[in-house]
């Protein structure tokens, strides 16, 4: 059991996709302002967009930016 998970953690496609993933959830963090799961501070300005809206621009910029990487 313990070589087999040993060998399976040596795979360069493990790290790489664990290091994407954690790149999403970072950039989504600092770009939205609050973890996924939480809500982000309320805007003071009345022109402000509302927050689906936000969200969807945040996912839509963090994994363009992803696609880029």
């Amino acid at each position: 059991m313990g070589d087999t998970l040993l060998e399976y953690l040596t795979k360069d496609y493990v790290w790489g996709t664990g290091l994407a993933l954690a790149a999403v959830l970072v950039l989504t963090w600092l770009l939205r302002g609050a973890p996924i799961g939480q809500s982000a501070g309320e805007e003071e300005s009345a022109d402000a967009p509302r927050a689906g809206y936000r969200n969807r621009v945040v996912a839509a910029t963090v994994f363009g930016l992803m696609a880029l990487g």
